[in-house]
């Protein structure tokens, strides 16, 4: 479980998640986007896109381990 998201001090605690090709095939078959915004995600990305620095959200990184 990632967590809800809550709210700190005014800060929300919403995350991204960020993924590879592989484990996007493995989260579209196991839940819905709807699923992972009840555990605090408010932004999927692919790992390898050019993607905008976020330093005021946590991240979580979820990929095919390789060598």
């Amino acid at each position: 479980m990632l967590g809800a998201p809550t709210i700190d001090a005014g800060k929300s605690t919403w995350k991204v998640l960020i993924m590879d090709k592989v484990t996007v095939k493995i989260m579209s078959h196991s839940c819905k986007m709807a699923d992972i915004t009840d555990q605090g995600v408010s932004l999927v990305e692919d790992l390898f896109k050019r993607r905008q620095p976020l330093p005021t959200m946590d991240a979580i990184y979820f990929m095919q381990p390789t060598r």
